[in-house]
């Protein structure tokens, strides 16, 4: 699904599951990276910014997967956020 811009991106479906996961199980970039691929809005940067299409709210708005890496280079927050 990477660089994809559906407003009903299957990945909005599985955003909990996978804020779930990465908050629990604390990967690195290199483990994120295996896992969601190359992020769709910024390239590397903190955070990892992925397109979730248009789930929430009056789905009007599209949602990211924002994954922040701590100072020890794991996973230390992972927030669904409307634009």
């Amino acid at each position: 699904m990477q660089g994809s811009l559906d407003p009903d991106n299957p990945r909005g479906r599985m955003a909990d599951d996978l804020r779930a996961h990465l908050i629990s199980s604390r990967p690195t970039l290199s483990e994120v990276l295996d896992l969601l691929g190359e992020p769709d809005v910024a390239k590397r940067g903190d955070p990892l910014s992925y397109n979730l299409g248009t789930w929430s709210g009056f789905r009007v708005d599209y949602d990211t997967l924002d994954v922040h890496f701590g100072s020890d280079g794991r996973v230390s927050e992972v927030w669904i956020v409307q634009h």
